[in-house]
């Protein structure tokens, strides 16, 4: 999606019609990564494209140890397996330069995530368009809770 169709994607009746034809996706800059929250340290090293200048949450869901097993939605995985809560830092560059903007994220304990114990959303973080390299650190290591996917998501505000 560009900026074009997500100002489209805004209108009233214009923007309806584009959802109902798939039209008005998310950008999912970083994607397909999988981590293990019990382990300290860099977790994982991406190199992303970000399409447009946009807000892209920072998104965490938790996969099943073992297939056909349910979640327990006693547990969420990001807080009450631990004593003190998940904390993960972004450290961002654009591709090629050595300057490094970093941020920290921590998930709020107790908080409510959409009432799925499986997903948590840490916060946001605006980029301009262009290619980054992304490095996902774990500061605060978890008790096991299984393959846990990141993704950074657009939430389809540019910006200026």
């Amino acid at each position: 999606m560009n900026s074009m169709s997500a100002a489209l994607c805004a209108k009233p009746v214009v923007g309806v019609v584009m959802y109902f034809m798939a039209l008005c996706v998310n950008n999912q800059a970083l994607r397909d990564v999988d981590v293990d929250l019990s382990q300290p340290g860099p977790l994982a090293t991406r190199r992303i494209d970000v399409p447009m200048a946009e807000v892209y949450n920072l998104e965490l869901w938790r996969r099943p140890l073992a297939a056909g097993k349910p979640f327990d939605p006693s547990v969420d995985f990001a807080c009450s397996r631990a004593e003190t809560p998940l904390t993960l830092t972004l450290l961002v560059s654009r591709a090629g330069e050595t300057k490094v903007e970093s941020r920290t994220f921590v998930a709020s304990c107790p908080g409510p995530h959409g009432g799925n114990p499986a997903f948590i959303r840490l916060g946001q973080w605006r980029l301009a368009k262009g290619r980054y390299d992304v490095v996902v650190r774990n500061d605060q290591p978890l008790p096991p809770v299984g393959p846990v996917h990141v993704l950074l998501v657009g939430v389809g505000v540019e910006t200026r």
